[in-house]
């Protein structure tokens, strides 16, 4: 029997139901995705040292310059509440809040919809945000964009609201998103265009607006003040250095010079590879369409999107005006991706008047494209596992190396591993000797094997770490398939002798036999 979008009717107590079932199917996707045993890294880890010592201290630490520091310090509350006698198990609680935080900005979401579709089309937009894996995968590295994404879906759908009071709280929780990334406070300039368009009553509107920035301030003010005493950087005030160094960079010929014309360029090519990366797989198909759509028929709601999709974009384009490939800028469009998709699928909703038939074949396409596009793209966990191993290795035996990204990302947190008296102080865990990883940019271009050991002797340079591809400086990968050309370099573990798929060679060297290589090695 066909049913028409205007004729299905669903209950309140249904809504919630339906929300509730796609909230545990997206639980259950994450858990399945999970990096069961492996620690949290980058990005990750600089915010969990931050809330691991603001749980101890009870107040900002002062060896950071963490500009964004309101995800560490929400996560530093249940770092307090829960107690663990290891790493990884906060890491995992930091993993798990970020997947709770992630799923719920289903529920805002769902109301975002509200304003512009109905109940049914409205769910299906639910299902478009909760299963896209680009979200999925980002959701289980324990960093700060579910938590942004959430309050600035909060905040959009609290300002499209016909409650005055509920438009002022979007105020409010917009500038708690600041406080998570500092770019946030942007936004806070098209709520206000906005917001003197929706309240024709401009005498007894402009003191509510000021009451309303007022409370911001209040918010703002005591974080600026405790970043100031900390770092002696508010945070905030990086929204203004960002148009000051692409001035400073295109007027100067310093050695990173870019003119404006190639600032912007570089811009918009990053803005159009990462949002057509985020819009794989099946955003793709239904976002195109709903943009021609949402400049249709113009009306409030549709201005307040448009306009907030642009000031959602420009921290975006500053990065990639800067060259930062990372395709995490453009992670906040995605409850309007999945605003913006429902034109399509309600168009083809009216066009076979058979809902129930299409919604099932929407979601299944959904949940399908989400499963492939993840088992595609997803890290392969044991491949990380065995690196883990290796590095754990290196750490107890070894004393500085080179650096060998990104494998070498484990190094860092096997300090907390080792600890037997956890939880403490990030800076009070013990590196084991001399161990350090050599960055590349402690060390001069060189041509040789040889001209790099003599450059890293005094940095007390132990063992050379490669996989023939990812050892840094590049000259080292040579050492891999040429170990009999390098008789002052002994082989000490080789990961395939071992019993591992990845293949690690870790080479010791041998300094009592380079001074007879050197003028050898120098002359070729």
């Amino acid at each position: 029997m066909s049913h028409s979008l205007h004729e299905i009717k669903i209950q309140n107590k249904h809504i919630v139901l339906i929300l509730a079932s796609i909230i545990f199917s997206t639980i259950l996707v994450r858990a399945f995705f999970y990096p069961y045993d492996l620690p949290i890294t980058h990005d990750g880890n600089n915010y969990f040292s931050y809330a691991l010592d603001t749980s101890i201290l009870n107040s900002l630490p002062t060896d950071y310059t963490l500009p964004n520091n309101g995800w560490p310090v929400f996560l530093s509350l249940f770092f307090k509440i829960f107690q663990f006698d290891s790493a990884l198990g906060y890491m995992d609680l930091q993993r798990v809040l970020s997947i709770i935080i992630s799923v719920t900005t289903i529920i805002p979401v769902y109301f975002l919809c509200r304003k512009f579709f109905s109940p049914i089309l409205s769910l299906i937009g639910c299902i478009l945000f909760a299963f896209s894996p680009q979200l999925i995968q980002n959701s289980l590295l324990g960093i700060a964009e579910p938590l942004y994404i959430f309050l600035i879906t909060v905040s959009l759908s609290l300002f499209l609201s016909k409650k005055p009071k509920l438009v002022y709280c979007s105020f409010w929780i917009i500038t708690l998103a600041s406080i998570v990334r500092y770019e946030g406070i942007v936004l806070l300039i098209p709520l206000s265009i906005i917001f003197f368009i929706k309240f024709e009553n401009k005498k007894k509107i402009i003191p509510k607006y000021f009451f309303i920035i007022i409370i911001c301030i209040l918010i703002l003010l005591p974080i600026a003040y405790l970043r100031m005493e900390t770092t002696n950087n508010d945070g905030f005030s990086n929204v203004i250095k960002g148009p000051q160094y692409i001035i400073n960079v295109s007027t100067t010929e310093e050695y990173y010079h870019k003119s404006i014309i190639d600032f912007i360029k570089d811009g918009i090519t990053g803005i159009f590879k990462y949002l057509g990366w985020s819009l794989i797989p099946y955003f793709l198909i239904l976002v195109p369409f709903g943009i021609m759509k949402i400049f249709r028929n113009m009306n409030y709601n549709k201005k307040t999107i448009i306009l907030f999709s642009a000031f959602l974009l420009i921290p975006a384009f500053y990065a990639y005006s800067r060259e930062f490939e990372d395709g995490r800028y453009v992670f906040v469009m995605y409850p309007i991706f999945a605003l913006i998709s429902l034109y399509l699928i309600e168009f083809f909703m009216n066009k076979k008047n058979n809902v129930k038939w299409i919604s099932g074949i929407v979601i299944g396409i959904i949940g399908c494209s989400s499963i492939f596009f993840l088992i595609d793209q997803v890290t392969d966990y044991d491949y990380e596992r065995e690196y883990l191993d290796i590095a754990f290795y290196i750490y107890h035996n070894m004393g500085a190396v080179n650096n060998y990204y990104p494998e070498g990302k484990y190094l860092n947190f096997l300090k907390y591993d080792a600890s037997n008296d956890f939880p403490k102080l990030s800076k009070d865990f013990p590196l084991m000797r001399n161990y350090k990883i050599i960055s590349e940019a402690e060390v001069p271009a060189t041509n040789s094997i040889i001209e790099y050991i003599e450059f890293t002797k005094e940095k007390n340079l132990t063992h050379i770490v490669t996989n023939g591809v990812n050892a840094k400086p590049d000259i080292l990968n040579s050492i891999f398939s040429n170990e009999n050309d390098y008789p002052y370099l002994e082989k000490i573990f080789d990961s395939k002798e071992q019993g591992y798929q990845v293949h690690v060679k870790i080479f010791k060297v041998n300094y009592d036999m380079i001074e007879t290589n050197v003028e050898n090695e120098l002359s070729k």
